[in-house]
């Protein structure tokens, strides 16, 4: 029964990329409507391009279709652009679409590209601070910049560890493990939610305020940032050294989420929401 019921939704999954694929040509799917299903799409894969090619890198695992490789690969070399890009969300399509393509298919195309991308991605990062800040060019709108960080970009940091791996790159993975280390410290609360983003003193580091500019409000529990803080703080200590604080930290964020979700465990787009339970549900985060 549980066979039948991951087969049924793998197929599922191929069907939709299938008529994904038809829609959006060579553009890659940004997000569609839930009520006409009409994609946007982007030229360059923003920041949810990686999520495209690393589904078909998952689908060729799965299927072992050497049609989704190649259709990986092609749109790998679409997303090119992003590489100069003064963001730290870049590491979001080049993990996913590049380290995976790497781990799972052995595509040395996909590992090439996207040790470049870490490359470019640890000139970003800031002694004073302590970690890789959003940068300049990051899909934040105002809140961007150099002195700006969000529990988001801790994905930056097992991206990072798996690159210094597989290039031998020791200030790679030392600014890997710091950006993990402040960005895990500036974000989970005393209470185990996180708070999404971080002003910084530029000269010292020192904490300016703390916000939530997606949520409902600057102090609300946005549904995203607790995801990210659990997901990302996970993999940085399976990626990272195995440090036992960042452990900690995914747990005590795991329990805060079972603790205020609903019955039916999937979470509304932020927590704080006076409108619960009439708020709208946030799958993504969820998932």
């Amino acid at each position: 029964m549980a066979t039948d019921l991951w087969t049924s939704a793998i197929e599922r999954m191929l069907g939709r990329m299938k008529d994904t694929a038809g829609r959006v040509g060579d553009r890659f799917p940004h997000w569609a409507s839930t009520d006409t299903g009409e994609w946007v799409t982007t030229p360059d894969g923003d920041w949810t391009g990686g999520y495209w090619i690393g589904m078909h890198w998952l689908a060729q695992r799965a299927t072992g279709d050497a049609r989704y490789r190649a259709w990986a690969e092609t749109w790998l070399e679409r997303l090119r652009p992003r590489l100069a890009a003064e963001t730290i969300f870049k590491g979001f399509p080049y993990y996913y679409g590049g380290t995976l393509g790497a781990v799972l298919a052995g595509s040395q195309k996909a590992k090439g590209e996207a040790l470049e991308c870490a490359r470019s991605l640890v000139k970003l990062y800031d002694p004073a601070l302590r970690l890789i800040p959003l940068g300049r060019q990051a899909e934040e709108g105002s809140h961007i910049g150099t002195t700006e960080t969000s529990i988001d970009s801790l994905q930056a940091a097992p991206f990072l560890f798996w690159a210094a791996r597989e290039s031998g790159d020791g200030a790679m993975r030392d600014a890997a493990w710091n950006h993990a280390d402040r960005a895990i410290a500036l974000h989970l609360r005393a209470d185990d939610s996180f708070i999404q983003s971080t002003s910084l003193d530029p000269r010292s580091g020192a904490v300016v305020r703390h916000y939530t500019h997606k949520g409902y409000s600057e102090t609300s529990t946005w549904g995203r940032a607790q995801a990210w803080g659990i997901l990302f703080s996970t993999l940085s200590y399976l990626h990272g050294g195995r440090e036992e604080r960042w452990l900690a930290a995914a747990v005590r964020g795991a329990d805060w989420w079972m603790a205020h979700v609903p019955a039916d465990k999937v979470a509304h787009w932020d927590f704080d929401d006076p409108a619960i339970p009439n708020a709208e549900r946030d799958t993504a985060a969820t998932a």
